[in-house]
């Protein structure tokens, strides 16, 4: 990044929407856990439905969320979207691809990874 180094931990990333256990409830969203400064993890059960990754359990934070709208979780390109932002762009999971995942954030490259269990 010109200009100085880039920093691209968070506190915290989590999973919110209707497609995650929890659905619309921030308060419960799914957290990721930490794996290193730039890698989150988390394993849950996705629904069909709709899901993006808020930085916080709350409405007024920064989000991580795909650059196309209505994407499948095949769809692995994200963007940090700053609270205030008009955009809400949401991964839409289908009922086909509904199931247990390992979904791995990778802040620094800014991709997602849902790998399905067997």
């Amino acid at each position: 990044m010109p200009g100085g180094e880039a920093q691209y931990h968070y506190n915290n990333i989590y999973a919110f929407g209707d497609a995650t256990p929890n659905g619309w409830n921030i308060g419960e969203a799914v957290k990721f856990d930490k794996v290193d400064d730039n890698t989150y993890t988390a394993t849950f059960a996705i629904n069909a439905g709709e899901m993006k990754f808020p930085l916080n359990n709350d409405w007024g934070c920064d989000w991580i969320m795909p650059t196309e709208n209505g994407v499948g979780l095949s769809h692995s390109a994200c963007m940090l979207v700053k609270d205030g932002d008009s955009r809400d762009y949401k991964w839409k999971v289908s009922a086909d691809e509904a199931g247990t995942y390992t979904i791995v954030l990778d802040v620094k490259n800014m991709t997602m990874t849902a790998t399905k269990s067997e």
